[in-house]
């Protein structure tokens, strides 16, 4: 089909176009980009209906089209934030027939609303309007996935990264039992916080009738606006069962991901052709295009691509999972984030040097091994640097990553020393100096180094964990970094770090009985480590063992990372009620460190604040405590101080704004979310009752995952 017309377009907004010819027309707009431009150029203003949705939404204006309807921009007036919000139009010939299919897209998007993962787009509220069906999204500050990779040219590694974030919304998708069936680089969101979104799960299925159309003889355009049937989803990306349209199940998003990781790595999707005929040809022939560029990409990478795109549903790659287990697990590459922007010159030459090094010896070496066969200088470096880096402070996590540095100029392949320095830095990233790129950097070429000397060296495997789930934005890849870490103890039982990280992991995701395991195991294992104390008593806190997490808060010595031994110990004595020695906590902490970098404090005197009904005080330290915490690890503890405080104000709207930053930063810790006193004014609100069946949901899914 050629392009529509720009009167056709009109009369497709205001509903004035033909039946006949509206299918065909969304058809086309669901796979040409600058019809969807000029469709939101013609877009009316929003009319009174819509203007004021539902009593609730307050439009602002159009802000995109595509072959589904209209997406606006909107105020939602109860939970006072800005979300974007897609009015969705059924498609079809017949009124039975759109019945059918309205039933089916208020289906699809109530599913969607109960999905909750970082990298699949927060569906807030569903809803129907005069036929139409309206679905209210969070709103992306950032760009669609084709428009980032045109905006310049890309690494594979920066490429395979962001795909890889994107499958993971998938596979969660597939988890809760929903089917993307549209899956290309358009339904991906880039923001500018880093973080990745796949959007429009299941919706044009369930907007667009089932039937095929061919396309008139000669009115084909290029694969890029191949457009020449009704099928739901967009055909240079569709597995042939879906062309078909045979019933799909996860391997046709597989198929769907696998061509566009294709495009994004190489150019181009794998197959050629110029029509839908000729495109499903190549298909069920195998005929692949012979990449124009390899962009370094390594050859795994394009056989696990070839794997996926298997014209045999039942001879691709089964699920999202193993695809990105496939993408992940090779070790005979290097394993590095990929540089965001220039890299410094140490760095290339470090990485250089990694990559082209031969290797100087085979070794078989399990952690104490590689002590007992290093030399006696670097071995007490190493023994050093681990006593500086257990008492989490700033100042000796400095001196023992100094302590490091000196171990690995010694003996370069020293591969334990090198992943306890890959560990060092990004703890160092994580909690003091989220915006230090040499020190990430610097963690990743250690890490990689450690790796290449030993593939099963626990504390590599520790070391790749801490970076996936504290360092590298956009942060929490909980499942990956379990993965790392039960290998880790695979290698190594009593590697008491590995126990105590993968506690900290479980208690930040809810399972607060598994974590509690996990740090005695630690303890057991080191009985002098005073992190895993603290830890433990958050974890009996969030069990609302109030009394006894305090008995074990007074048993660490402040040393141990300071600002967060001071939040937590104020913050548990004032759910005991002791607010006098509360205060007294954490105004010592905030006259020694005003500047309190990372907000934890202050958003814990807001609190104090807002307990005391000092409403203009609390304000003030949530907008400080905001200003100084985003970008560090523990923000989502900031973030969930600053709902509390809210709450206990009786603003039930920006609490659970708050609370659901909390989650999504890294803090899903549903049982401590429903137990705590603190909310106890917001419990009633729909929007909290809602938030948190959400949480519940994901609470659930990581019971079944771990």
């Amino acid at each position: 089909m050629r392009c529509v017309s720009e009167d056709d377009l009109l009369e497709y907004v205001e509903r004035r176009l033909p039946p006949e010819n509206r299918a065909e027309t969304e058809a086309h707009l669901r796979s040409c980009d600058p019809c969807r431009q000029l469709l939101a150029e013609v877009a009316p203003e929003a009319n009174d209906a819509e203007r004021e949705l539902a009593g609730r939404y307050e439009v602002i204006g159009p802000i995109a089209a595509g072959g589904m309807g209209i997406v606006y921009a909107a105020r939602d007036a109860k939970l006072r934030r800005t979300v974007a919000l897609k009015m969705l139009r059924p498609g079809g010939a017949g009124d039975a027939t759109q019945a059918k299919m309205r039933d089916r897209l208020l289906r699809e998007a109530r599913a969607m609303a109960r999905l909750s993962h970082p990298n699949v787009l927060p569906v807030y509220d569903v809803g129907e309007l005069g036929g139409d069906i309206f679905v209210a999204m969070e709103l992306v500050d950032g760009s669609s996935l084709r428009t980032w990779l045109g905006e310049k040219r890309r690494s594979w590694r920066e490429v395979l990264e962001v795909f890889l974030a994107a499958a993971r919304g998938l596979a969660a998708a597939h988890a809760a039992g929903i089917i993307h069936r549209d899956f290309k680089p358009d339904n991906v969101l880039v923001g500018k916080d880093g973080r990745v979104r796949v959007t429009d799960f299941g919706l044009a299925s369930a907007a667009a009738p089932a039937a095929r159309v061919a396309p008139a003889a000669g009115e084909c355009e290029p694969v890029l606006s191949l457009s020449g049937t009704a099928l739901a989803g967009s055909p240079a990306y569709m597995a042939p069962e879906q062309m078909r349209g045979e019933a799909v199940d996860a391997r046709a998003d597989v198929f769907s991901f696998c061509v566009a990781l294709h495009e994004g790595l190489y150019g181009e999707r794998p197959f050629a052709g110029d029509s839908l005929a000729e495109l499903e040809s190549a298909i069920l022939r195998g005929e692949l295009r012979k990449p124009r560029r390899t962009n370094g990409t390594p050859a795994w990478v394009f056989r696990t691509i070839v794997r996926g795109i298997n014209a045999a549903a039942d001879k691709r790659i089964e699920s999202m999972d193993k695809v990105i287990a496939a993408l992940e697990k090779d070790r005979r590459n290097v394993w590095m984030r990929p540089a965001i922007g220039a890299a410094s010159l140490l760095a290339v030459l470090a990485i250089a040097w990694i990559v082209s090094a031969p290797m100087r010896r085979q070794r078989v070496e399990t952690g104490s091994a590689t002590q007992a066969r290093s030399g006696g200088e670097s071995r007490d470096l190493l023994l050093r640097a681990r006593i500086q880096l257990h008492r989490r402070n700033e100042a000796d996590t400095k001196a023992g990553i100094r302590l490091l540095e000196q171990a690995v100029s010694i003996d370069p392949d020293f591969a334990v020393a090198q992943a306890e320095l890959a560990h060092a830095y990004s703890q160092y990233v994580a909690w003091f100096a989220p915006d230090d790129k040499v020190a990430l950097e610097r963690a990743e070429i250690a890490v990689a180094k450690a790796l290449r000397l030993n593939p099963d060296l626990p504390e590599a495997h520790r070391a790749v964990a801490g970076l996936v789930e504290w360092a590298i934005p956009p942060r929490y890849a909980h499942d990956r970094a379990v993965r790392e870490l039960k290998r880790a103890l695979e290698l190594n039982p009593s590697y008491a770090d590995a126990h105590q990280m993968l506690g900290s992991i479980y208690l930040h995701i809810g399972l607060i009985e598994a974590a509690i395991a996990e740090y005695r195991k630690a303890g057991d294992l080191n009985p002098t480590g005073q992190n895993v104390t603290r830890l433990t008593a958050f974890a009996i806190l969030s069990r609302g063992e109030y009394d006894e997490a305090l008995r074990l808060l007074r048993q660490v010595a402040p040393e141990a990372n300071s600002a967060v031994w001071s939040g937590e110990l104020a913050w548990t004595l004032l759910y005991v009620g002791k607010s006098a020695e509360a205060w007294a906590v954490i105004d010592s902490f905030l006259r020694a460190s005003p500047d309190d970098r990372a907000g934890l404090v202050t958003s814990v005197r807001a609190l104090w604040y807002a307990k005391a009904g000092k409403a203009e005080q609390a304000e003030a330290d949530i907008r400080a405590a905001v200003r100084r915490g985003k970008g560090f690890v523990h923000f989502h503890h900031t973030a969930y101080n600053v709902a509390s405080a809210y709450a206990l104000l009786g603003r039930s709207g920006p609490a659970v704004e708050w609370l659901r930053a909390a989650a999504d930063g890294g803090w899903p810790c549903y049982p401590h979310y429903a137990n705590d006193p603190n909310l106890m004014k917001i419990r009633g609100d729909p929007a909290f009752i809602a938030f948190m069946t959400d949480l519940k949901t994901r609470w659930e899914r990581y019971q079944t995952l771990f």
